[in-house]
């Protein structure tokens, strides 16, 4: 089911994108989150950070 995948890791590539990888099934999925400013890449980099392990439907509804 979308949302039941847990984020595993988040790492910058550049000034406008991050590599997300989540866990669903113990199977990795990897995709690149991208926008343009605001929110800063680091206000969102840490949020996701502080989230880790938790399931993608839930900090789906966080705010930045």
């Amino acid at each position: 089911m979308p949302g039941d995948g847990v984020l595993a890791s988040v790492t910058p590539v550049n000034n406008t994108e991050l590599r997300l990888t989540i866990e669903f099934d113990t199977i990795e999925y990897a995709g690149t989150l991208k926008w343009d400013r605001p929110p800063a890449l680091h206000a969102v980099e840490s949020l996701l950070k502080a989230n880790l392990g938790r399931e993608i439907g839930e900090i789906g509804d966080l705010d930045v």
